[in-house]
């Protein structure tokens, strides 16, 4: 040992030889002599200590040298009997474990038996085998622990769920030697594989090496003042730091090793990983907080009750629910705290016979409040069962006094709803998958038979009186229940158990559960057969007005093309009108130049013939002649003009002829036309119409149509206006269209009446001059040959607007 060599501070120095932070267990100055072997009875002593079986055996015959308390009694045999005795003899499989460890010196052989004892107990053990070198002697070790608890523990833990989970693994102690300095000597398998390291380095390593700085102070202080003064240990917690970094929560038993003189020379100790201890105690607080939070915020009432029925602990639920806080339920009889609706404990929340029995019982009830509120209640009690012993019972509460009145509700409404069933005279049934009735209303009976509906249920359509059509009412089942789409409104036959034909209006839907499968179909019909016999009495009576519709149909298109043909002639009329007009003015003064040239020529002839011509006379008849040629020329182009443009217009009129046209120049001859129809008026057309804006189409439809407008405008527009203005605008809209507006700010057409002023007859002038066909006509040149579209807007006093969408070519009428 390092330090002072005064004996008589032998053992003080032996005391503080252990690592305390940083500093090493003092070495011996001189090796140890072979006289400070190992006693082997003072071993025995210290196995002894141990709950497990251990055994040490010379590795050359296998024959036992020393023995503990615990393998006596788990061998059955007197502890003086065992050394000396051969371990094969001993038992089989621990003498092939100590085999084949004489075999391999250093390695740990693990084996497994099941031993009996004296007093016919099994137990099954786990251990291992080791031959290790001990003062250059092979001295082998046979440590074996019981494991029958830890299995029978497995098996309870698997079988015990409810017990908070409290899992506890039995692991395989793990066995270390430290010399003086701390410095590892011997360690087994278990150990080894504690810490991850192989048996080369951990021979480098401490015992303080392998803990973590932390704990040093405190396993320094049970060194000094538990191992090295009374030789062992109390059980104690540590951590181990692993190869990995990792930390190992363990608890271990240490053990002083003394030479034959009694000064020690090392210490070992049991290690045990306590990992999953500590994992199943920080899972069972866990659980047990959890526990906790599931009891006090359940949103059900509950309380836990002992045998007698006695309240040991109620949650929040149960205080909400009925009142009572816990200082005043606990230790009370649940069954007074909390009575039924008539014997209190008729229906009692504890039955000790059915608990014993470790049934759960459920049931409904009615429990009064603190206040007296009369509760509907679902009770269910649990046995409290730990370790097989009942020890009370767990009384769950669930509030279902809504519930219980919805039910009572839910039922009012299926009376109300079957009372309505079977008094509406539709028929309603429903069915299955298998496509037998689960129900009807009392007329659907009726037709089928039966005196109620109970007497259709469970039935299908072969066993009721309409077996001819069966197949086909299944056929349409099937495919409402396969499709999942319903069948609305749809005929069908049926035969009447009487044997009459009827008709139906059947309609099918599919049923579903809240998953929405298809679990069934509902129907409906009603018997239609009367109603069918008035549609063929009135499928007979529509043939024949069909027969008089057309004929009337052919009269009226007859009359509408007179109309029509007289409306054209009107026009003509107007433009006959408007020519003579027009032609009146150049022809009445070419006929008066005419007359004065006549007058010139005469005089100019008679003074020629008298021989008194003067030269004068021939400048003055030269003078007016040129001037009357000139007038005459110019009057008579005039008329020519007028009448060719009116030719154009009257051709136009008269026939639906296509051609090309320039828009502007149309409406400019037609404008000229409605002379005669504004003569007499103050009202003003007004164009704007692009000159380059050409049209492939009817020019004569498209002056009808504005003929017809401004003379609608003329009659109704401006009654009781003096001076109206009609303006008339046309744009392209596109490539392909023209949009041209017709506007007068005359008194407008009121809202009631401005959807039907394009109906035949229709007219608010009826007997003063309206015939109410004039923008019936509009509607049809402008839809049909003109090939356009035409709306009209007005509001009353703003005047009206007819927007005319027209195409630039209009559609080809050859083929009509």
């Amino acid at each position: 040992m390092k330090g002072s060599s005064n004996p008589h501070r032998k053992r003080a120095s032996q005391a503080e030889g252990i690592r305390v932070r940083g500093r090493s267990l003092p070495r011996r100055r001189h090796p140890a002599s072979p006289a400070q072997s190992v006693d082997l009875q003072h071993l025995g002593h210290l196995l002894d200590q141990s709950s497990d079986l251990i055994l040490a055996f010379d590795a050359s015959s296998l024959r036992i040298a020393v023995a503990n308390d615990t393998a006596s009694a788990w061998l059955g045999r007197e502890r003086e009997s065992l050394p000396g005795a051969p371990l094969a003899a001993i038992h089989p499989l621990l003498g092939d474990a100590a085999r084949a460890a004489a075999a391999n010196p250093g390695c740990s052989i693990p084996t497994r038996a099941m031993l009996l004892s004296d007093d016919g107990a099994e137990r099954t053990v786990d251990g291992w085998a080791r031959v290790s070198a001990v003062h250059g002697k092979l001295i082998g070790t046979l440590v074996a622990r019981d494991v029958s608890d830890r299995i029978r523990v497995e098996e309870s833990l698997r079988d015990s769920a409810l017990q908070y989970r409290r899992l506890h693994e039995w692991m395989r102690d793990g066995f270390v030697q430290v010399d003086l300095e701390g410095r590892l000597q011997e360690f087994n398998s278990a150990y080894q594989g504690l810490l991850g390291y192989c048996q080369e380095e951990l021979r480098q390593l401490t015992y303080e090496d392998l803990t973590p700085e932390e704990w040093h102070p405190m396993e320094a202080a049970i060194v000094r003042l538990q191992v090295f003064e009374r030789g062992y240990s109390e059980v104690y917690e540590k951590e181990y730091r692993r190869k990995d970094g990792t930390v190992l929560p363990v608890e271990l038993r240490t053990y002083l090793i003394r030479d034959a003189s009694g000064d020690p020379t090392g210490m070992w100790a049991i290690v045990r990983d306590i990992s999953d201890r500590k994992r199943v105690e920080e899972e069972s607080d866990r659980q047990r907080s959890l526990f906790r939070s599931l009891f006090e915020g359940a949103p059900v009432a509950i309380s836990i009750l002992d045998r007698d029925g006695r309240i040991l602990e109620i949650n929040r639920s149960f205080e909400t629910l009925f009142g009572y806080p816990e200082s005043e339920a606990r230790g009370r009889d649940i069954n007074e705290l909390l009575p039924g609706e008539n014997d209190a404990s008729a229906d009692g929340d504890v039955s000790l016979p059915a608990c014993d029995a470790g049934r759960v019982v459920e049931m409904e009830a009615v429990r009064h409040s603190r206040d007296g509120r009369r509760l509907d209640v679902h009770l269910v009690r649990y046995p409290n069962i730990v370790h097989g012993r009942l020890v009370g019972v767990f009384a769950i509460y669930r509030d279902i006094t809504d519930r219980k009145r919805a039910e009572a509700a839910l039922r009012a409404s299926r009376n109300l709803l079957q009372a309505v069933l079977d008094t509406i005279p539709t028929r309603v049934f429903w069915k299955d998958r298998d496509l037998r009735y689960l129900g009807c209303n009392q007329s659907f009976a009726r037709d089928a038979g039966a005196r109620s509906p109970d007497e259709i249920i469970g039935l299908d359509d072969y066993r009721l009186g309409w077996r001819e059509q069966a197949d086909l009412y299944r056929q349409d089942d099937l495919r409402v229940l396969e499709s999942g789409e319903p069948k609305i409104g749809y005929e069908e036959p049926q035969t009447t158990p009487e044997g009459n034909r009827i008709w139906l209006q059947t309609s099918k839907i599919p049923l579903r559960d809240p998953d929405g499968s298809v679990f069934g179909v509902l129907g409906t019909y009603q018997d239609i057969t009367a109603r069918k016999q008035i549609e063929e009495e009135l499928a007979r009576h529509r043939d024949q007005l069909e027969v008089r519709v057309a004929e009337r149909t052919a009269e009226l298109r007859q009359a509408m093309e007179q109309l029509l043909q007289a409306e054209k002639l009107a026009a003509l009329g107007h433009l006959v009108a408007g020519m003579a007009h027009e032609l009146n003015t150049p022809l009445g003064n070419a006929r008066t130049v005419a007359s004065a040239l006549g007058v010139d020529v005469r005089s100019f002839a008679a003074a020629v013939d008298g021989g008194a011509l003067r030269r004068s006379q021939v400048d003055t008849f030269l003078t007016r002649s040129r001037e009357a040629v000139e007038l005459l020329e110019r009057n008579t182009a005039r008329a020519a003009d007028l009448i060719a443009s009116f030719k154009q217009v009257a051709v136009d009129q008269a026939s639906v002829r296509r051609r090309r046209f320039p828009l502007r120049q149309t409406a400019e001859e037609w404008l000229v036309t409605l002379q005669p129809l504004l003569k007499h008026t103050a009202h003003r057309v007004k164009l704007d119409i692009p000159a380059d804006l050409d049209l492939d189409s009817y020019p004569g439809p498209l002056e009808q149509v504005l003929t017809n407008l401004v003379s609608n405008s003329v009659l109704h527009g401006f009654a009781g206006i003096d001076a109206g203005v009609i303006c008339i605008r046309a744009a392209r809209c596109d490539a392909a269209r023209v949009q041209l507006d017709y506007a007068d700010d005359g008194v407008g057409i009121a809202a009631p009446i401005l959807h039907r002023v394009f109906e035949p007859f229709f007219t608010t002038q009826l007997g003063k001059g309206g015939s109410g066909l004039g923008l019936y006509i509009v509607y049809n040149l402008v839809t049909g040959v003109l090939g356009g579209t035409i709306q009209v807007f007005s509001e009353p006093g703003k005047g009206v607007r007819f927007a005319l969408t027209l195409p630039r070519i209009a559609p080809d009428r050859s083929t009509d």
